[in-house]
C-alpha cells in the first residue's frame, strides 16, 4: 500500500504541476470534449482510443458543473442552460481534464504493484519483483501517462490485473478466469491497445490444463460482457468500430518501428530489460512446474508483437502494454540471474547493475518532464497576442486551437459553427476523403453517417461555445500548418479557413492591428516581428 501511495503521489504532483499549455497531447482535449459531447447527443469521436472508461468516470463531474450552471441561471425548464453550460466547459475544460487525470492516476498507480505480484507468481524473488515494479513505475511514458487523461496507463494496470488473476487461477481456475476476463474487458474499454496485454492473459488461461475449456469460456464471457458494458459503442455503433479498426490497420508497422516505440516507453533501460526478459523466459521454460507459463509467455510475446506490426503504431504509448509484459518477465529474469551467481561479490555487482536500470529510466523521465514545462513558442505567441487588444484578425495555426480557447470571441465561434454546419450539410470534402480510402462513389453517400462524427461534433461544440463565449475584439482565424495540408483540411475542417499560402496573402491585406503566428521566418511580410524560439515568429501590423 505504501508503494502504491508513493507512486500515486508522484502522479498527483504532475497533475498539480501540468506541462506548459496544460496538455501533454491533444488527445487529452479530445477526450474531455468527447465526454461533454455525451450531454449534447453527439456521436463519439474517440473510438480510436476509445477511453470509454475514463468518459464514464468523468460524466458525473461534467453533470455537476452543468447542474451548477443551470442553478445559477435559474433552472432547466427549456434545457437552454445545458447547451450554454456545455459551451462553458468546452471553453474551459481544465476542471474536467483534472478530474479525468486523477481517475487515470488512481488506476495507473496500481500498475507497478501488479507487476510485483505478477513477478512473484512467476517465481521471482522479492528483489527481482521490486526491480520490475520500479522499472515500470519510473519508465518515461508510464510515468507521464499515469497523469494523462488518455487511458493508456490505466489500461496497462487493468491488463496487468487480468494477467495476475490468470496466473493465480490454480485453486479455482474457472472463477479466476472469469475475473481475469472482466479485467481484460475493462482494459479494452480504457484503451483498445490493451489488446496486446489481454491476449497474454487469455493465453495463460488457455494453456492451463485443469478445466481448460470452462476457464476459456468464462474468460471470454467476462471480457466480452464487461467490454460491451463499459464500451457500448462496440454494439451500438459497430460500423464506426469497423471503420476505426480498418483505419488503424491500413498501414502496418515494422520491427524497427516497434523497437523505437519500446525505446520511447523505457528509455535507455530497454536493452537491459530485453536481456532480463529473455532470462526470465528461459527460467520459466526450464522449471517443470512453471513450464506452461514460459510457453504461454513465449507465445504471448509473438501475439503481443503481431497487433503492433499490423497497426499503424506511430506513438510510443501504443507499445506500453508490450513494455509492461516485458518488464514482468525482466523482474523474473533478474531473480533467476541473481540465483545463478555464487560469488557474494558477483551478487553485489549484479544488484548494483540492477538498481541502475530503474535509475536510468528515472533520470530520463525527470529530464523529459522538465522539458515539457519549458516555454512553448505557440503558447507564448498566443499569450503575447492576448496581452494586446487587436483591431484586425489574429491568424493562428490550427494546432493552437485549444491554446487559444481563452481568447475565442463569440463572433469567432459563430463563424466557425456556420462553417461546420456547411461542411455537414454539403459533405463534398468528406466524400473525397472516403473515395481516397477506397470507398466507392455509390457507396459513400450511404456510409457517410459513419464517417461524419467529426463534422457533427464540430457543429454542436462550436454552437455551444458561441452561446458561452464573450464578445471581444479578437477575431481569431486558423490556418493549416503544412503546405500540403491545406487541400484536405480546407475541404473538411470547420476550423481551418486558410492554407499556408493563403494566410500569408490574407495577413498582408489585413488592417493595422492584425497578428500572424507562424513557424517560419517570412522576411517578405516586412512587419514588426517577434522571435519566439524554435523557429516560431509572431508578426504584427503596427
Amino acid at each position: 500500500m505504501l508503494f502504491y501511495l508513493a507512486v500515486l503521489v508522484t502522479r498527483l504532483a504532475l497533475i498539480a504541476w501540468p506541462p506548459t499549455g496544460h496538455l501533454y497531447n491533444v488527445d487529452e482535449a479530445e477526450m474531455v470534449s468527447s465526454t461533454i459531447d455525451r450531454f449534447l447527443g453527439v456521436p463519439s469521436t474517440s473510438l480510436a482510443w476509445p477511453g470509454s472508461l475514463l468518459q464514464l468516470a468523468a460524466v458525473p463531474a461534467v453533470a455537476v458543473q452543468i447542474g451548477v450552471h443551470c442553478a445559477e441561471v435559474g433552472g432547466v425548464a427549456d434545457l437552454d442552460c445545458v447547451a450554454s453550460g456545455a459551451g462553458r466547459l468546452y471553453l474551459a475544460p481544465w476542471p474536467t481534464l483534472t478530474a479525468m487525470r486523477v481517475f487515470s492516476a488512481l488506476l495507473a498507480s496500481m500498475g507497478p504493484l501488479l507487476v510485483f505480484a505478477c513477478c512473484r507468481e512467476m517465481g521471482a524473488g522479492i528483489g527481482g519483483a521490486v526491480a520490475g515494479a520500479s522499472i515500470l513505475a519510473l519508465s518515461p511514458l508510464f510515468w507521464q501517462h499515469g497523469a494523462t487523461a488518455t487511458g493508456d496507463a490505466a489500461s496497462v494496470s487493468l491488463g496487468l490485473g487480468s494477467l495476475l488473476l490468470a496466473l493465480k487461477g490454480a485453486g479455482r481456475p474457472v472463477r479466476a478466469a472469469a475475473w481475469s476476463g472482466c479485467f481484460a474487458g475493462a482494459a479494452l474499454a480504457a484503451k483498445f491497445t490493451a489488446l496486446t496485454l489481454t491476449l497474454a492473459a487469455g493465453l495463460v488461461v488457455a494453456v492451463r490444463r485443469p478445466q481448460r475449456l470452462p476457464a476459456v469460456a468464462a474468460w471470454t464471457a467476462g471480457a466480452a460482457g464487461v467490454g460491451a458494458a463499459l464500451c457500448p459503442y462496440v454494439w451500438i455503433d459497430p460500423l464506426r468500430v469497423v471503420k476505426s479498426a480498418l483505419g488503424s490497420t491500413s498501414a502496418g508497422g515494422s520491427a524497427g518501428q516497434i523497437w523505437g516505440l519500446l525505446h520511447e516507453c523505457t528509455g535507455d533501460a530497454l536493452v537491459p530489460v530485453l536481456l532480463l526478459a529473455a532470462s526470465g523466459i528461459w527460467f520459466l521454460l526450464r522449471t517443470a512446474e512453471r513450464r506452461w507459463i514460459g510457453g504461454a509467455a513465449l507465445a504471448g510475446l509473438v501475439l503481443l508483437f503481431a497487433p503492433l506490426l499490423a497497426l499503424n503504431a506511430t506513438y510510443g504509448r501504443y507499445a506500453l502494454p508490450l513494455a509492461a509484459f516485458l518488464v514482468v518477465l525482466s523482474g523474473t529474469g533478474a531473480s533467476f540471474v541473481m540465483g545463478c551467481l555464487r560469488s557474494p561479490r558477483a551478487r553485489r555487482g549484479f544488484a548494483v547493475l540492477l538498481c541502475a536500470v530503474p535509475a536510468i529510466a528515472c533520470v530520463q523521465t525527470v529530464a523529459g518532464e522538465m522539458a515539457l514545462r519549458e516555454a512553448v513558442p505557440v503558447v507564448e505567441g498566443v499569450r503575447a497576442v492576448s496581452l494586446h487588444a487587436r483591431r484586425g484578425p489574429v491568424y493562428l495555426p490550427a494546432s493552437a486551437f485549444f491554446t487559444a480557447l481563452p481568447i475565442l470571441a463569440r463572433q469567432t465561434c459563430e463563424r466557425l459553427a456556420a462553417r461546420a454546419q456547411e461542411r455537414l450539410s454539403r459533405p463534398e470534402g468528406l466524400l473525397r476523403f472516403m473515395a481516397a480510402r477506397g470507398i466507392s462513389r455509390p457507396a459513400a453517400p450511404v456510409l457517410v453517417a459513419a464517417f461524419n462524427e467529426d463534422e457533427q461534433a464540430a457543429v454542436s461544440r462550436l454552437s455551444a461555445m458561441a452561446r458561452a463565449a464573450p464578445s471581444s475584439e479578437f477575431d481569431v482565424r486558423f490556418f493549416a500548418e503544412a503546405e500540403d495540408d491545406g487541400g484536405e483540411l480546407l475541404a473538411r475542417s470547420a476550423l481551418v479557413e486558410y492554407s499556408r499560402a493563403e494566410v500569408r496573402d490574407a495577413f498582408v491585406r489585413s488592417p493595422q492591428g492584425s497578428a500572424l503566428l507562424i513557424d517560419r521566418d517570412e522576411p517578405a511580410l516586412a512587419r514588426s516581428r517577434q522571435s519566439l524560439g524554435g523557429g516560431w515568429f509572431l508578426y504584427v501590423h503596427d
